[in-house]
């Protein structure tokens, strides 16, 4: 059971930025999200969050009950970083838990990005009071994670979600972030669909100048778009037809680019998916860009619980 008066610091560290707040126990946000440049090497992303953690916690006047972090890359139950791709350099091998820990002398709970997403969607977004959820966000790179019978399904490893490295069924020679061909990444996420676009157009523009033409009616800017739907629709309904969940959550910037992408994603879910799997909804993901931070704090609330309630 979630308490309010816990206060949590929450980190979110991407490729880009590192996000910091204070979150209350039940995940809402209890001051305005700090951002920072994320550094470019793993020994300056550790002093970088382990600031942050200090001056969210000197902001709340010590008044700190956990440290809660989401981070991409794999993390083990431990917090640690066991894999990570090249866009955190010296990232993998981190004990982010410990080393965080250690800092601050609050107990510290690591999770993966998306995990901590599928967290915070399942107790306050778009799959709350379900029990089964697909989570997947799709931005710079494609994220996943599953909720079974109420629980985050973490894996033996931490890759339980994990749809990026499933294969794409096309033959274009694209490489996905982990190095490997063809995999679903590199076609349907925001990057993928602007190599896609330049295919079709010659023009590199950005997704949200892909879009932005997609509402004035630009042909290629609308297969683009619907190229990355379709096959992610088509992924989704595979991967549902085996997790037979209650509902399917898309999150991320590229669930941001209009009817085209969306109308051709759900269009595809229900056509590939078995019959029984085919009325699942898919829906928008709710929190928007706050839903890691709010997903950690959850998870640090809950990890908190379960040791203070086996001292007793």
């Amino acid at each position: 059971m979630t308490r309010p008066e816990r206060m949590i610091v929450a980190l979110d560290i991407g490729g880009t930025k590192i996000a910091s707040a204070l979150v209350d126990g039940t995940g809402v946000l209890r001051s305005p999200v700090s951002r920072i440049s994320t550094p470019r090497e793993g020994d300056g992303i550790v002093r970088a969050v382990i600031e942050q953690a200090i001056a969210a916690r000197d902001a709340a006047d010590g008044r700190v009950d956990a440290i809660g972090i989401a981070t991409a890359g794999v993390i083990d139950r431990r917090g640690r970083v066991v894999a990570a791709t090249d866009l955190l350099p010296g990232w993998a091998g981190r004990d982010l838990a410990d080393d965080v820990q250690s800092a601050l002398g609050a107990p510290t709970t690591v999770l993966n990005d998306v995990h901590a997403t599928a967290v915070a969607e399942h107790a306050l977004g778009s799959a709350r009071g379900l029990e089964n959820a697909l989570i997947v966000a799709v931005g710079t790179g494609l994220g996943g994670a599953i909720v079974s019978q109420g629980r985050l399904l973490h894996g033996r490893s931490g890759l339980a979600g994990t749809v990026a490295h499933l294969p794409s069924g096309l033959h274009e020679g694209r490489r996905c972030a982990c190095g490997e061909i063809d995999h679903l990444e590199p076609y349907v996420s925001g990057p993928g669909m602007q190599l896609t676009y330049r295919g079709l157009s010659g023009r590199d523009w950005k997704l949200e100048q892909i879009a932005d033409a997609s509402r004035q009616g630009d042909a290629f800017a609308l297969e683009a778009l619907a190229s990355g739907g379709r096959l992610l629709g088509r992924s989704l309904a595979h991967l549902s037809t085996t997790l037979d969940p209650d509902v399917v959550v898309v999150g991320g910037g590229v669930a941001g680019t209009g009817d085209p992408y969306w109308s051709a994603l759900r269009r595809n879910f229900a056509e590939n998916a078995h019959d029984l799997i085919a009325p699942v909804p898919v829906r928008a993901a709710a929190l928007g860009t706050d839903a890691p931070l709010a997903g950690a704090a959850l998870a640090a609330v809950e990890a908190l619980t379960a040791r203070e309630e086996e001292g007793r």
